[in-house]
């Protein structure tokens, strides 16, 4: 997988021919940038009609496997030069057993909700969960409900986990878990209460006392409503974490630095449709150009992309404002890619 921010960065061509017409091959490019524009790309050699169609549509493939490839290869090299932030395990609800609510007082969907901070490339990941409720008429399969908030409008339904119940635990046990973007949205986890069939525990969503955030502060807000500070026997196990492509996403917020990724990807791209044509043995189908005509260009196309990552890794001005990595007196630094000073 690669990350959103190179997604639109290279189209593959700007010829009119509707070749990607109901394909869903995304053919633009935010920076002007397409593959059949590339300097060393010699259009005249290649063959029209509808194999020059299927060509293109090969190049989109293989744009794919390079966004890929130059996504591991950025952040490999920027991995070895900034610290990044530790993952965070931490109780979103507390896994502590009160008394009982009594039936008035428990809303008809109990929930917790989570407030983001807006960090990019950072996640939570909801691992394990302890549903503190008592079934009062035998097992229960309880639908526990994930919703985005949408101020002024619908909340939309991100995702269901079914729950089974047997006996009351406050033991937090795996389950499929489900990544939330710390994105500055509101998150809301609910299920239906039914007080013919269970019992709720009362519950508070942080600890009582100390620095509530711990290790997830910067990541999310502490709820500070009174109702925002019950959690209904709902309680997360989470692991708090920075994506890898943070740090290419980082270094693409740089004007300059998001070219240099471009070309890398056109170049990949190219390297890569080559190596197919050469690899099916359809030489004389696809293009016009010999076998060793194909190996030249491969050797030029790798040397320019091994010089893009270099000269990318030698910059001294690389930073980011982003909270997944580490900071030097209370504040954000710049780092060298180069030196990781």
């Amino acid at each position: 997988m690669y990350p959103d921010c190179l997604k639109d960065l290279v189209g593959i061509t700007t010829d009119p021919q509707q070749c990607f017409d109901g394909s869903g091959i995304i053919n633009t490019s935010s920076l002007g940038l397409f593959v059949n524009e590339d300097p060393a790309w010699d259009n005249c050699r290649l063959k029209g009609g509808d194999t020059y169609c299927e060509l293109l549509k090969l190049a989109a493939e293989m744009r794919e496997e390079a966004l890929r490839i130059v996504n591991v290869d950025v952040a490999a090299m920027l991995a070895g030069k900034v610290n990044t932030k530790q993952d965070c395990h931490y109780s979103i609800g507390q896994p502590e057993r009160g008394s009982y609510y009594a039936p008035s007082l428990v809303p008809a969907d109990p929930s917790i909700t989570i407030y983001t901070e807006k960090v990019q490339g950072a996640y939570i990941r909801l691992d394990r969960l302890a549903l503190m409720i008592l079934p009062t008429a035998g097992p229960l399969l309880v639908d526990l409900r994930v919703y985005k908030i949408v101020p002024e409008s619908v909340d939309v339904l991100m995702h269901t986990w079914q729950i089974p119940v047997t006996t009351i635990s406050t033991t937090p046990k795996p389950i499929i878990s489900y990544v939330i973007p710390c994105d500055g949205n509101a998150y809301r986890i609910e299920y239906t209460y039914n007080p013919e069939t269970m019992q709720v525990l009362s519950s508070n969503y942080h600890c009582g006392c100390g620095d509530k955030l711990k290790c997830a502060r910067g990541f999310i807000l502490e709820n500070t409503g009174e109702d925002d500070k019950k959690a209904y026997g709902i309680s997360f196990y989470a692991t708090i974490f920075c994506a890898p492509d943070e740090l290419v996403c980082g270094a693409v917020a740089n004007y300059t630095y998001k070219l240099v990724v471009a070309h890398m990807i056109r170049k990949k791209t190219i390297t890569l449709l080559l190596t197919k044509i050469i690899n099916k043995q359809d030489v004389n189908r696809w293009t016009l150009l010999s076998p060793e005509d194909i190996q030249t260009q491969l050797a030029a196309y790798n040397a320019e992309y091994v010089s893009r990552l270099e000269w990318l890794s030698e910059q001294p001005d690389f930073y980011t404002n982003s909270s997944c990595y580490g900071c030097s007196g209370g504040r954000m630094t710049k780092f060298n890619m180069l030196t990781g000073r």
